[in-house]
């Protein structure tokens, strides 16, 4: 059975996103900063993601159960909205996963999906 995506609203922890940002190299002058980040679940995924004119982005994921497919229905479900689709910072592991799926690499730690 397929999870149902739960937008929670925009992040409240100001803090916590820039931090988030710093860390991911976007910059407080990055395009669109009036659009904030918005808070998710997917069953066991939780995370960070928005939607700009040109693209969703997806900022952080955590998957509290880790193997159960969550993830991957996740991208599904991202991927299906039909806009390109940008994850920004990912890991060694995550990074060989997504080119497996044929996402594209931008620099050396983003993906884009195109649809």
């Amino acid at each position: 059975m397929t999870p149902k995506f739960l937008d929670c609203g925009p992040d409240q922890n100001d803090k916590i996103i820039n931090e988030l940002c710093e860390i991911h190299a976007i910059k407080d002058d990055r395009e669109f900063p009036e659009i904030p980040f918005r808070r998710f679940t997917f069953g066991t995924c939780q995370g960070l993601y928005r939607i700009v004119p040109n693209r969703i982005e997806l900022l952080a994921v955590l998957n509290n159960n880790p193997g159960n497919g969550h993830f991957v229905k996740l991208l599904w479900h991202f991927e299906n909205i039909g806009k390109p689709f940008l994850i920004i910072d990912c890991h060694d592991r995550l990074a060989d996963f997504l080119r497996r799926r044929k996402y594209q690499p931008i620099g050396k730690t983003h993906f884009l999906f195109l649809p």
